[in-house]
């Protein structure tokens, strides 16, 4: 029997528009790159930055609709 310890729910985030976490006019709350290495507190994915220095949106995180 495996025992399952935790729960999915429905929980109201608000992210950046567009296909960026961190671009040059805007930074998601749930961002943070403190150190050097780019982290997302919603662990949607990995981020990854693109030749400009912009953080990309994870896949799961850009698709998540509008509520």
């Amino acid at each position: 029997m495996t025992e399952n310890f935790f729960k999915k729910v429905l929980m109201p985030i608000r992210v950046s528009y567009g296909d960026y976490c961190w671009d040059s006019h805007r930074i998601c709350k749930h961002f943070d790159n403190e150190g050097g290495a780019p982290k997302c507190s919603l662990n949607l994915g990995d981020l990854k930055y693109d030749k400009h220095m912009r953080v990309l949106k994870p896949k799961k995180c850009a698709s998540l609709k509008k509520a």
